[in-house]
């Protein structure tokens, strides 16, 4: 049974998890903290019951943090509990560095869903594709689960190996892969070429900090081999910021363009964002090649640039997501990142649920490269 001073930490711990709630509640612009005051009651009812009744003491972290975690898990799949450690690994992963397999991953109830594979990383090497499911690692389910512990089975040691069992969408047979961790470098950008004369290719991984710079970089070496019209792929792009999509749409766009309008429950999370000066490739050619795995950012930037005649698009319906994640930090260093608006298209479409048609619908892979440079090449462009 606890002790009366790790019981004393456990209350502080309620204390500081109440003071979140009224935070949140200040957030949302309501008055609202009397009837959290009073639902924390419950929960310190049942604090005190796990205290006098529970048959093995229990750490009072994992306490709270399981009850903050389950709070934000009743939300919706995109919003989630970090912990200080899964912070610091996500700051990593948006700087463009982390140890590990080279998937991006999601929490399921029965397991871990791939919402992205690293281009070169040891998961690509394996064949890991976006949709499957990873059920177990080293022959340990990975159901229900809690995310920091799986996260760190599947990143573990570089050089280390792992074993896991993956699911194929559609399919119930579970396949084993083995996989060496390593540490994977994230490239926003790969891929740069010229895919005829005059028109230039580049693809985009993720939308990050350093997603502008890199884009920048990449077409300045196309325009250098006389490239003057470009195909931009972000086909299995799950996203990123959506300041980088910003940035990279304002390329393409001129000034006073809107790019992007969301809609929150606050007044400062509903706002516009126009292009603040037209950008050096505002007149180019463009096309944006995207499939079920564009999501989010992705989709901001395909938008953006159909909405304003900038380009059309290639492949399959995208993935449709289109809600924004604020990362609020907690003063013991763990965060909540939680769903605050949602994102409308320049025409004021909605995304969300809905993705986006092609304005070409080509199933196969290489026929939408393909298609794309044709319809490049002709255009009458100087």
């Amino acid at each position: 049974m606890l002790s009366m001073k790790r019981f004393g930490i456990l209350l502080t711990a309620l204390s500081l998890l109440i003071s979140s709630l009224q935070i949140v509640s200040v957030y949302a612009g309501r008055e609202s903290v009397p009837a959290l005051s009073n639902l924390t009651h419950v929960f310190s009812d049942a604090l005190q019951i796990v205290h006098d009744r529970y048959l093995r003491e229990v750490n009072p972290r994992d306490l709270v943090y399981g009850a903050i975690r389950g709070m934000i898990r009743a939300l919706d799949p995109d919003s989630e509990f970090l912990t200080p450690e899964e912070v610091l690994r996500l700051r990593a992963e948006t700087e463009g560095e982390f140890t590990g397999i080279g998937a991006k991953v999601s929490v399921r109830d029965d397991g871990l869903l791939v919402t992205s594979v690293i281009p070169d990383s040891p998961a690509a090497g394996a064949g890991l594709k976006p949709g499957n499911l990873i059920v177990s690692a080293n022959e340990k389910s990975l159901a229900g689960i809690p995310r920091s512990e799986a996260l760190e089975t599947l990143r573990g040691k570089s050089g280390t190996a792992i074993r896991i069992g993956v699911v194929s969408p559609g399919d119930e047979l579970v396949v084993y892969k083995t996989i060496n961790r390593t540490v994977v470098d994230i490239p926003n950008v790969k891929d740069t070429a010229l895919k005829s004369a005059r028109v230039g290719y580049l693809r985009i991984v993720e939308f990050g900090e350093k997603t502008r710079g890199e884009i920048e970089k990449a077409l300045e070496q196309l325009r250098a081999q006389r490239a003057n019209r470009f195909i931009i792929d972000v086909r299995d792009n799950p996203g990123g910021t959506l300041d980088a999509a910003s940035e990279v749409s304002g390329l393409f766009l001129s000034r006073g363009d809107l790019i992007v309008s969301t809609i929150g429950r606050r007044s400062d999370e509903s706002f516009e964002v126009h292009v603040t000066e037209t950008g050096a490739y505002s007149a180019a050619p463009l096309a944006v090649l995207i499939n079920g795995g564009s999501a989010s950012a992705s989709e901001v930037l395909a938008a953006s640039l159909r909405d304003h005649g900038r380009a059309k698009l290639f492949g399959t319906h995208s993935f449709g997501k289109a809600s924004i994640q604020a990362l609020l930090t907690l003063r013991d260093g763990s965060a909540i990142r939680i769903t605050t608006a949602e994102y409308f298209t320049p025409s004021h479409a909605a995304i969300d649920g809905a993705g986006l048609e092609p304005d070409f619908v080509i199933e196969d892979e290489d026929a939408q490269l393909t298609e794309a440079v044709s319809f490049l090449e002709n255009l009458a462009f100087p």
